[in-house]
């Protein structure tokens, strides 16, 4: 299983967390929390796309 890096600015866990389980149904998520980073292996690496998704994800979390 790939992991992944995410910057932790701006996002809680638990959104994260939200967000992947929305993109991998089924998977089983586990955060790591590593130096303002959250790690997390995934059944598959994240795309361009997917980054660009999160990163729109993050924006409407933060804006409440």
């Amino acid at each position: 299983m790939p992991s992944e890096s995410i910057a932790s600015y701006q996002l809680r866990a638990d959104d994260l967390k939200e967000w992947l389980e929305n993109r991998f149904p089924g998977s089983r998520i586990e955060i790591t929390v590593t130096e303002g980073f959250y790690v997390v292996e995934l059944p598959q690496a994240l795309s361009t796309a997917d980054y660009k998704a999160l990163a729109k994800f993050k924006r409407m979390r933060w804006r409440g």
